[in-house]
């Protein structure tokens, strides 16, 4: 009598080692595009890497308990990991706002005084607009970034004493300016909400390159604690000024190949 034969027979080894490929290459495909999402990139001068000073955060958020110093750390901090980028120090920043009797920069002038007295190429000035560290957490940020040297304004691309100026399609995250004139050559503002799908999505993406200590909220530490989150949200702000910048010198480029062909 021959044995039963079993109901269902198992799959060949080849066939599960074939499936298990595919899912392996599907999941590092997901990983390598978050990774992709997340990371902060590099920044778009020439020559050698540039300076950036942040100042320290003004708090219009109507808490009075923002540690404003903190988040400046958490702007510079990210900058100095920046392809590119090196960042000053932000006692040294807060330091020369001493020296020059400026207990806060509040005008374009001022914020380039004191990039200037620290020997930077631009400077940061963020300000806080909402800040609500219980679950689930809110941080509103104001970011501009004024471009205070050279290189980085972008000078190489005025080939004329009167450039033409190009009218930039601002974005509903960042604001562009013109090559470096008066104002700050980009802005940034949103409201980081831990309950909204696209922070939630965003820090998910986030944490795969910036893994922190084991945690049963696996990801969503960076969104349950306040500085985790807080350092979220400079990342992101950062990442979209950087976003700016290289559209701003890819339309000078633009401009210098289409004024050269004349």
């Amino acid at each position: 009598m021959t044995s039963a034969q079993p109901m269902f027979a198992s799959p060949p080894r080849r066939a599960v080692l074939t499936l298990a490929l595919i899912a392996f290459t599907l999941l590092s495909a997901c990983a390598s595009n978050a990774r992709k999402r997340a990371g902060i990139g590099a920044a778009p001068y020439k020559d050698g890497p540039l300076i950036w000073a942040v100042a320290p955060a003004r708090n219009e958020s109507g808490v009075s308990i923002v540690d404003e110093l903190a988040i400046a750390d958490e702007f510079a901090n990210t900058v100095q990991n920046v392809q590119g980028l090196a960042s000053v120090p932000v006692n040294r920043t807060l330091g020369a706002m001493r020296s020059l009797n400026l207990p806060a920069i509040e005008t374009e002038e001022q914020a380039i005084a004191v990039a200037r007295t620290v020997g930077a190429d631009g400077i940061i000035v963020p300000v806080v607009t909402a800040w609500d560290p219980y679950d689930p957490a809110q941080l509103g940020l104001s970011v501009a970034l004024y471009a205070v040297s050279r290189r980085m304004k972008g000078n190489e691309f005025f080939i004329a004493d009167d450039p033409k100026q190009f009218q930039i399609a601002s974005t509903d995250r960042a604001v562009l300016r013109n090559w470096g004139g008066p104002g700050p050559v980009a802005t940034f503002a949103r409201l980081f909400d831990a309950s909204a799908y696209d922070t939630q999505n965003e820090a998910r993406d986030y944490a795969h390159l910036h893994p922190t200590k084991m945690s049963a909220l696996g990801w969503r530490q960076h969104t349950a604690s306040m500085r985790l989150f807080t350092r979220f949200a400079c990342h992101q702000a950062v990442s979209r000024l950087l976003d700016a910048e290289h559209a701003r010198f890819a339309q000078m480029a633009s401009g210098e190949d289409s004024t050269q062909s004349r």
